[in-house]
């Protein structure tokens, strides 16, 4: 009775460990989600945001959205979040202006309609991006400090591209 007892804590500990380890594990395989309002992704996401390596999104981001996914790319100053997003794809997105986002401690930049901002994507460690196909500007500095970028995919037509933009 005692060695059914000793193997059912052992089972029961290596159970638990599996299951909490699976919880911490790296999501590698593509997450697509349709943004239902401006302002919802992170409740869409929910906990696993973290963990997430790749993620194709639909539907309107606001600058709640875009200060989400630059802290899941891990922006480099803000350090408590950690985030592991590398390939993001945004071509059947559209980025709706009004409110700002805040890639550093003392930045709040504005948020504006097809437009790629000012340090949006900055100190990030994207590897991959696919921009919107609506996008009109890529901003100074919108990937400044990018050092993992490989690869932006910029959609078909007339861009503007400020000053530095992937500095």
């Amino acid at each position: 009775m005692k060695n059914l007892k000793i193997f059912s804590l052992v089972f029961f500990f290596f159970a638990f460990a599996t299951v909490c380890a699976a919880d911490d594990q790296l999501i590698t395989q593509p997450i697509k989600v349709h943004v239902e309002s401006p302002g919802s992704l992170s409740r869409q996401i929910g906990g696993k945001a973290k963990l997430i390596t790749n993620l194709t999104l639909t539907g309107d981001l606001n600058s709640s959205d875009l200060d989400y996914l630059g802290n899941m790319a891990d922006r480099k100053y803000f350090y408590e979040f950690q985030g592991n997003l590398q390939y993001l794809d945004l071509s059947d997105a559209n980025i709706v202006g009004g409110g700002s986002f805040h890639p550093y401690k003392d930045i709040w930049c504005e948020v504006k309609d097809n437009e790629i901002g000012t340090y949006m994507f900055a100190c990030c460690k994207l590897v991959s991006v696919k921009l919107p196909k609506t996008t009109k500007l890529i901003d100074e500095r919108a990937f400044y400090y990018c050092n993992n970028l490989k690869e932006i995919v910029i959609p078909d037509g007339e861009i503007k591209l400020g000053e530095g933009c992937f500095m």
